[in-house]
């Protein structure tokens, strides 16, 4: 048994304890304002995959190195808990601290039902069995089933830990070890130098068991072989009072509120974080260390070669190399020099104001020092200031031994070294020196542009000056203006190698002037703006937002140097040996560049998302999507959290060229793409991917195949209809010609039948009797010698037949024609019948008739037969009356008279042997051919009039025309 001096630990542990901050490694924060679900941090856990888990006062959240994904459930009656653990079947449970015990199942929280009456209690989970202890003892469930098998009942069962190495399970009890195998078998074995009464922590390391008094300082700790025996024991430290205890990295780690302290071989202490509340500790896969503390969320360390040598509030911008001592300036205007050996920091000057000190350079030779912040200052050797003047120098070089070169605003010029007067230089020329504020001596090289850096390159003795205007070069002769591709160069920094420059450009890019002035550009592309760079030796140091990478010249190799820039903005940098020295917002930070890179090929890539118009599918499944589905979100995991060391990340769509996935969103989106085939593939750095989506983007409903042969079906289905119906048209063409043909010999015939209707209406209006009449009427007048009464009749009648022959011409004519040759008609009958005839035209209800256009002479051969059948057999008091009425669509024509009625006249007639009547026949068959070319146009009513003796009192014509055939 091996025994380890308590005194020679305890002041070891002092020691460690005074050089803490020169222990504690560089780490990046993990905490709320990276996505943390909160900064109270009791357990940290990685899976197979590679997944960390973590629990905290927000519960249980899974992070994949970008976000944070929690897991809750409503049954939770608390969501802190602790001993996060994965089981054979690849499941990840934890218990709250109520004793609640919870597993994932399918991205969701389940509780595991169990009767808890000790509330947290240590558990663990083998291949094939989960062991829970209870207040008895210990029980047994089947995994997969999660079936109860058996319960061990133990004497005073206050275990503290279980603790599982393949498939054996051993815990502490009543100073004895006891070990459950596979086969569910319980053995213990008593622990010699054990304290009675004494609570342990317990952590298997290889074959032995490490027990960890739980608050009692003044306990021993204890190491044991796995049968029980004690191999040695160690002392605890008064300030070690273990919180748990952590295995990882084959290391035991001891957390307490006082920091985290790591056993070594030869069971020592080594302390970390002392200042912190440390809950847990876990390597990774990748060799990366995480801390949970209580209540500042998470420290990634990536490197534990990568020490803050200076840690401070003030921000350190300018460094110097000079031998084994560093030259810095902070933010309050100081200068300081580090011993990179000893680690012994010296405030060597504070300049003015506290202002920050951008500009800081050092001449080996004289040992003289060059400061710009509020003022530029000269200092000699012993950091005394020799001169002051109001310039705002940006950077400087050596020149020779005679001049420095600086670059300012408004002026940049060749500087006289100290005491170097009486020194020859090419530089010299026949102006000669010029004197500005205090005495400083200067050759002018630009006076109008706001200089922003410069460099000498001694193989071609010209001093290249960057300007705001461009870059310019100059020899002791000459000045050239230097453009690229006929441009200006615009950049932020200018630096050489051997005999060429390095411009770094404003865009981000690096090119080289070689000694031909001829540009190359370095390959060098980072997903963040580069913002400096520096040459060491042949190697190129570029700094990023992100990460700082390391180029060499002759082997064209890039790679990134293992630091993590996330936490802290990096000012300046300087190299030493292996070491590079980082100025930054709290300190200076030193770490080795030499160290190569962990193989990247044990990255965990996961697609964990494909979302097609916010709707989620499995991104292992070939899909195929609408047309109009053509947005699609894919997220991927990479599972690899040195964020120092990880590549650029790329994607391309259907092997096109690799793009670049910007701010490390892990997310790419595309949108309106074109219907297709789709491959995403993905690359980290070289590293092509194994994973991939594919998917198809289906050509909109009208471009698809089943379509285009419906539509081809259809056309074919419509041409033939068309060319049916084509036929069909032609065919009722064809019969519709005939109809016409038969029809037109049929209006043929009418208008035939018309035209004689009208002539033998004419001849009606004509007759014999009424000429006959008519100029028996005239001869009376004149036998009479009533020559006024003859004249009168004569221009009546003459003026008639010439309205009745035109009449006769036209088809249709006004109804004012027409009444106005009625009135001449009835004039002339009037003066025949001498007296006892009266007739009356009533014209009142009737628009204006000289628009309204009836058939030609369709009235008058009813007013004649009134006149001839019915009043002219009537003695006396012989009266006609003729009413014109518009009534709607209707105009109504009324021939009323007070004859002696139809009866009477046709039996009178009867005995006149000499009778015919033209006129009536006529006229009705004239009125069946205009109602046989537009139907019902014109009615005929005729009604016989009696009064209540049954006597007659003539007759009524009623003559209905439709206006809608008026023209």
């Amino acid at each position: 048994m091996r025994t380890v001096s308590g005194c020679t630990i305890f002041l070891l542990l002092i020691l460690l304890s005074f050089g803490a901050m020169g222990q504690d490694p560089h780490f990046t924060s993990i905490d709320a304002n990276q996505g943390l679900p909160n900064n109270s941090v009791y357990d940290i856990f990685q899976d197979k995959s590679g997944y960390i888990w973590v629990t905290t006062n927000d519960g249980l959240a899974r992070y994949d190195g970008a976000t944070f994904t929690s897991f809750k459930s409503s049954r939770q009656s608390l969501l802190s808990g602790s001993e996060i653990k994965q089981d054979g079947l690849n499941r990840i449970w934890y218990q709250n601290f109520d004793g609640q015990l919870f597993y994932i199942d399918k991205d969701s929280l389940i509780q595991f039902d169990y009767d808890n009456e000790k509330g947290y209690t240590p558990y663990t989970v083998t291949k094939n069995h989960l062991f829970i202890t209870t207040t008895k003892g210990i029980d047994v469930y089947e995994l997969k089933s999660l079936q109860f098998l058996k319960s061990f009942e133990l004497d005073q069962p206050n275990i503290f830990y279980l603790n599982k190495k393949d498939e054996t399970i051993y815990f502490y009890l009543n100073q004895a070890l006891f070990t459950i195998d596979s086969t569910l078998s319980i053995t213990g074995n008593r622990i010699t130098g054990s304290e009675e009464g004494v609570v342990y922590f317990s952590e298997i390391i290889d074959s032995k068991i490490f027990l960890f008094p739980r608050l009692k300082t003044d306990a021993r700790a204890l190491i044991l072989n796995l049968q029980g025996q004690t191999l040695a024991t160690t002392t605890v430290a008064p300030q070690m009072i273990a919180q748990n205890l952590t295995l990882t990295d084959n290391h035991i780690w001891i957390n307490t509120s006082a920091g985290t302290y790591r056993l070594n071989e030869d069971y020592s202490y080594t302390p970390f974080f002392q200042n912190e509340n440390i809950t847990c500790v876990i390597q990774d896969r990748e060799k990366n260390y995480w801390f949970g503390s209580g209540n500042r969320g998470i420290k990634l360390v990536t490197n534990f070669n990568n020490r803050a040598i200076i840690r401070s509030n003030e921000s350190y911008t300018k460094t110097k190399l000079i031998g084994d001592n560093i030259f810095a300036t902070n933010s309050s205007n100081e200068i300081v020099e580090l011993n990179t050996k000893t680690g012994i920091l010296k405030k060597r000057k504070k300049l003015g104001q506290d202002r920050e000190v951008y500009m800081f350079f050092k001449d080996e030779e004289s040992g003289y020092s060059y400061a710009s912040s509020d003022y530029f200052y000269i200092l000699d050797p012993a950091f005394k200031v020799k001169k002051t003047l109001e310039l705002s120098v940006k950077a400087m070089c050596d020149v020779d031994e005679k001049y420095l070169a600086f670059s300012a605003s408004g002026i940049s010029a060749l500087i006289l070294k100290e005491n170097k007067d009486h020194i020859k230089s090419p530089w010299d020329n026949q102006a000669g020196l010029q004197k500005l504020q205090n005495g400083l001596k200067v050759i002018p090289l630009n006076k109008s542009q706001r200089g922003k850096d410069i460099e000498y390159i001694a193989s071609k003795n010209r001093i290249y000056l960057l300007t705001n205007k461009g870059l310019f070069s100059y020899s002791p002769s000459e000045e050239k203006n230097i453009l690229h591709n006929g441009n200006a160069i615009h950049a932020r920094q200018i630096h050489v190698y051997e005999n060429e420059l390095i411009i770094l450009k404003n865009d981000g890019t690096i090119w080289t002037l070689d000694h031909k002035n001829e540009f190359s550009l370095l390959p060098i592309q980072t997903s963040s703006s580069i913002t400096q760079c520096k040459v060491h030796g042949e190697y190129l140091f570029v700094l990023s937002q992100e990460k700082i990478l390391c180029y060499n010249f002759k082997t064209k190799v890039i790679y990134p140097v293992q630091i993590d820039l996330n936490s802290i903005e990096v000012q300046d940098i300087c190299v030493k040996e292996n070491d590079l020295f980082l100025a930054h917002s709290n300190g200076i930070l030193k770490c080795d560049w030499t160290e190569k890179l962990s193989d990247l090929k044990e990255i965990y890539f996961d697609i964990t998302k494909l979302s097609v118009n916010n709707k989620n599918y499995n991104p292992l499944v070939i899909h195929e999507f609408e047309n109009d589905q053509n947005s699609i979100i894919i997220e991927y995991s990479l599972l690899h959290y040195n964020l120092s060391v990880l590549a650029d990340e790329y994607y391309r769509i259907n092997e096109g060229p690799w793009r670049l996935v910007q701010n490390g969103k892990r997310q790419i989106m595309a949108s309106d793409l074109a219907p297709g085939n789709y491959t995403v593939e993905f690359k980290i750095g070289n590293l092509l991917q194994p994973e991939k989506i594919q998917f198809r983007v289906l050509q909109p409903f009208w471009l698809r195949s089943w379509f285009i042969i419906l539509v081809i079906i259809i056309a074919i289905a419509a041409v033939y209809l068309v060319d049916q119906w084509k036929i069909i048209r032609l065919q009722k063409k064809y019969n519709a010609l005939q109809e016409k043909n038969e029809l037109l010999e049929s209006n043929i015939l009418l208008e035939q039948s018309l035209s004689k209707s009208m002539l033998t209406s004419i001849r009606a209006q004509m007759n014999p009797h009424f000429f006959y009449n008519a100029l028996n009427t005239i001869h009376a007048y004149i036998f009479n010698n009533d020559k006024q009464k003859a004249g009168s009749y004569l221009v009546k009648f003459s003026k008639l037949t010439r309205m009745i022959l035109e009449m006769s011409e036209r088809e249709y004519v006004s109804l004012s024609e027409e009444i106005k040759s009625l009135q001449l008609y009835l004039d002339l009958e009037k003066m025949r019948f001498v007296s006892d005839f009266d007739f009356i035209i009533n014209e009142e209800n009737l628009g204006n008739a000289d628009v309204l256009e009836i058939p030609s002479m369709i009235v008058q051969p009813f007013v004649e037969n009134a006149i001839k059948h019915g009043l002219h057999h009537k003695k006396e008091d012989r009266k006609l009356t003729l009413d014109f009425e518009s009534e709607g669509d209707l105009l109504k024509i009324i021939i009323d008279d007070n004859g002696v009625g139809r009866e009477r006249s046709r039996k009178l007639n009867e005995k006149r042997k000499d009778h015919q009547s033209f006129s009536i026949s006529a006229i009705d068959k004239r009125i069946e051919l205009i109602n046989h070319r537009r139907p019902n146009s014109i009615k005929v009513e005729t009604l016989d009039k009696y009064n209540t003796s049954g006597m007659p009192l003539g007759t009524k014509v009623t003559i209905t025309i439709q206006t809608k055939f008026h023209r």
